[in-house]
């Protein structure tokens, strides 16, 4: 694949962190604090390029963010008027910790109660450093249980059940059993007390938490191991619309779910309504960039239970799904089993009135029905295995007399047209259901339904992106990508999805493949989702391929991008990189530069399971992956193992290649896609901004005009023209011809380097069908 071209100018404001964020002081006994988020959250800008974002890419502002500066005084309240939380016969409570300090005794993670005997209080022992839990006046000590230190994440959690005076409590540390349960003697007070996170209101002393609390949840059931194991890693929530009609606690996994505390700039929550308040100094922080953070950057929704004839996710009915002359289906898939029908998406309750099903079939080949007409090949090019992520897309356009592609992994797998018309059913959507029996066995990311036919060059600019990360975008009529929540984020409203299909729903939210693995977390053991990134900045201004092609085992090889188009010098590189393998340990990655300048971005680290690779490579972020801290995932940014700098001051233009080493045998792996930025050059040519078909032909104004001695031109195309752009100088003279190319509706970008020409008054004229402009601008030297 040619190198696409850009002429998108990326401007990353280099706001100094500490101009929306503060360090706590001594007074707060916590050392090496994270970074405080000033109040109010809500207003903060997106995290930046040069701090701010964590790895959680559910977060409303693309990061992870953590509750921190408890003490005695100092927590997170949560209004209980009601007592929603006086769980008298049975409950559980999860949590996210990292203690920095052991200035508190016994320390609070969750507690209720503003006077002693409490309702409850759950926390840690700094003498032994095991957890506890406190029933009215009567502590139970986890005895014998995994041992916490400060300095590391874990995830705790507590169960209990029985009646006054005989509780048996259950205690569990990354995931695992935490020594025998025990049994507790006292009386929760079924109070109206506020809870409370971080510390208790009690007039206990040396109670508060000192470090960090993430991903606070309280259910009314007990939680078997097997359930905290594998859904600990997920954020529950995220959008005040996440548990509206029962959409998320419908789910078998979700029952009983009575709170969900994600902390991500806010502290609401968004499964119980039951919002909290910091009180005094405490706050969300982002903790600095180091190794191990509880949450990864990147969901999916697990299908694999075959539990049930109701495991499938509905959607409104929406006019936005009828379209009829020209949409785009797209999706990530994972398959768990091969070899029979997979459906993807449904709309329509039987097989003659489907407005678009997509699927692969039993003979394991990517198909769509539109009406009562499959549109797939049995000889295709790609053939779907197991347990592998693949991107699938289609395109219909020309209805009723429809002309489809389909495409896998950004490539067109199949042409065809027919002369058949796109039935408008009526009745919900479906997400892994076809209008039979059949269901979906695996993991689906990243559904996005599109009016109008996108291009091969619109499928592989965005397949790796978050639709977060891709609005706002008129021609996205709904997307749905699963990070905690069933939300759609396009602008289309009333098509939020809902595990409420009138029975057991068995499907949930899942982090990694093999979640249900016991112990500390993230290590290398853990198979992350290499599907999409919500980075700023991610996917504009990246020069990217979809390649697709295998790593050799134990073998070399090279892809390679190629740049004619950009002016300036090079001062600051970003490379995005999505690689899957079995043993990630085994690679050496470098890029080399058009002067033969080879930077190392990362040798042999990471894991021993089958994990990968998907982030953005920058100098600017964090620390240096070394192999302590290469594990999957780390970050959406990360910092290479060896500074790429300017590569040697090497020219911008030319064959940028990535080199994939396989150092050791019985291992292989896929190049999903890579891209590479300059954050401080100017890409010159003609670049589609936005896929919003204008109503109209427009050229705009260039910008900035004067100019030295590059400007842009803008302008809008609303049907399929040839397109020409010259330019003219004072007396007529046709200097250049920008634009010369039959070009699709769109809105463009042409950035237009006049380095050769000399100070004065020049034109710049389009033609387009009918349509012509002239417009004047300046160049001053």
């Amino acid at each position: 694949m040619k190198a696409l071209k850009s002429s998108l100018v990326i401007i990353l404001l280099l706001i100094p962190f500490s101009l929306f964020s503060q360090i706590l002081d001594g007074t707060n006994n916590i050392p090496n604090p994270g970074n405080k988020i000033s109040a109010p959250v809500n207003n903060l800008p997106a995290a930046i390029r040069t701090g701010g974002s964590g790895t959680d890419e559910f977060g409303t502002t693309g990061s992870n963010v953590f509750l921190g500066g408890c003490n005695d005084s100092s927590y997170m309240a949560v209004p209980d008027a009601s007592g929603t939380f006086s769980l008298t016969s049975a409950g559980t409570i999860e949590a996210w910790i990292l203690p920095t300090a052991t200035t508190s005794s016994s320390p609070c993670i969750v507690g209720k109660g503003d006077t002693d005997p409490t309702c409850f209080l759950f926390g840690w022992t700094v003498s032994s450093s095991v957890l506890y839990m406190r029933v009215g006046g009567t502590p139970s000590i986890n005895t014998g249980g995994t041992t916490i230190s400060t300095g590391s994440w874990y995830h705790v959690a507590v169960t209990w059940s029985g009646a006054p005076g005989n509780y048996t409590l259950t205690f569990y540390v990354n995931g695992a059993l935490s020594g025998a349960p025990v049994t507790n003697t006292g009386t929760f007070s079924d109070a109206t007390d506020s809870l409370t996170i971080g510390s208790i209101r009690a007039a206990f002393s040396n109670k508060g938490f000192l470090g960090y609390i993430d991903e606070v949840k309280i259910w009314n059931v007990v939680r078997t191991q097997a359930q905290i194991a594998q859904s600990r890693f997920v954020g529950l929530g995220d959008n005040t619309s996440t548990n509206t009609g029962n959409a998320i606690t419908s789910a078998a996994n979700y029952t009983g779910l009575l709170a969900s505390w994600t902390m991500n700039n806010h502290t609401r929550d968004d499964i119980g309504a039951h919002n909290g308040f910091n009180r005094r100094s405490a706050g969300l922080y982002w903790y600095p960039y180091t190794a191990g953070f509880p949450i990864p950057y990147n969901f999916a929704l697990n299908c694999s239970s075959l539990a049930g004839a109701n495991d499938y996710v509905t959607i409104p009915e929406n006019a936005a799904f009828d379209q009829t002359v020209a949409g785009t289906f797209e999706a990530w898939i994972y398959l768990n089993a091969v070899g029979v029908l997979q459906p993807i998406f449904q709309k329509g309750n039987a097989f003659a009135t489907t407005t678009l099903a997509a699927y692969i079939t039993a003979g394991n080949k990517f198909g769509i029905n539109i009406g009562a007409h499959n549109y797939f090949p049995a000889t295709s090019p790609a053939t779907f295995v197991a347990n592998k992520w693949y991107h699938v897309a289609a395109t219909w356009s020309g209805g009723p007399n429809f002309t489809v592609n389909t495409y896998v992994n950004g490539q067109l797998d199949y042409n065809v047209t027919n002369n058949l018309a796109m039935p408008t059913a009526t009745g919900p959507a479906w997400i892994g259901r076809y209008y039979g029996t059949q269901r979906f066995n695996g993991y689906i990311d990243e559904v996005r339904y599109w009016a109008g036919a996108r291009t091969i060059t619109d499928i592989q600019n965005n397949m790796f992106a978050s639709c977060r990360s891709i609005l706002p975008n008129a021609n996205l009529v709904g997307a749905w990508n699963f990070d905690g929540n069933l939300i759609n984020y396009s602008a289309t409203s009333g098509i939020h999805g809902s595990f409420n299909t009138g029975g057991g729903n068995n499907l949930r939210f899942s982090a990694y493949v093999n979640e249900a693995t016991t112990g500390p977390a993230p290590n290398a053991q853990f198979v992350a989702m290499p599907t999409v990134l919500n980075c700023t900045g991610y996917p504009n201004g990246f020069t990217k391929k979809a390649p697709f092609v295998s790593i050799p085992d134990n073998a070399t090889m090279t892809d390679t991008i190629i740049i004619g188009n950009v002016a300036g010098t090079l001062n600051d590189i970003s490379v995005f990189l999505n690689i899957s393998h079995q043993k990630v340990s085994d690679l050496t990655i470098k890029l080399k530069a058009p002067n033969s300048t080879e930077v190392v971005l990362a040798t042999a680290q990471g894991g021993t399971n089958p994990n990968g690779i998907l982030a953005v490579f920058d100098d600017s972020i964090g620390n240096p992956i070394t192999s302590t801290t290469y594990l999957s995932p780390w970050t959406n940014w990360v910092k290479p193992q060896n500074p790429m700098g300017t590569c040697g001051g090497t020219a911008l233009n030319g064959n940028w290649i990535l080199t994939i080493i396989d150092g050791a045998a019985t291992n292989t792996g896929t190049l999903l896609g890579w891209g590479i930025r300059f954050n401080n050059a100017v890409l010159v040519g003609s670049q589609n901004i936005s896929s919003t078909v204008p109503g109209n032909f427009n050229l705009h104004q260039n910008y900035p005009n004067p100019f030295n001695p590059v400007t842009k031109i803008k302008f809008e195309i609303p049907s399929s023209e040839l397109v020409k752009i010259q330019i003219f100088d004072i007396l007529g003279r046709e200097i250049k011809m920008l634009v010369n190319e039959r070009m699709n509706p769109g809105i463009y970008e042409y950035a237009f380097d006049a380095s050769n020409l000399s100070s004065g008054v020049y034109f710049y004229k389009m033609q387009a069908g009918e349509f012509n402009d002239v417009k004047k601008m300046l160049l001053i030297k």
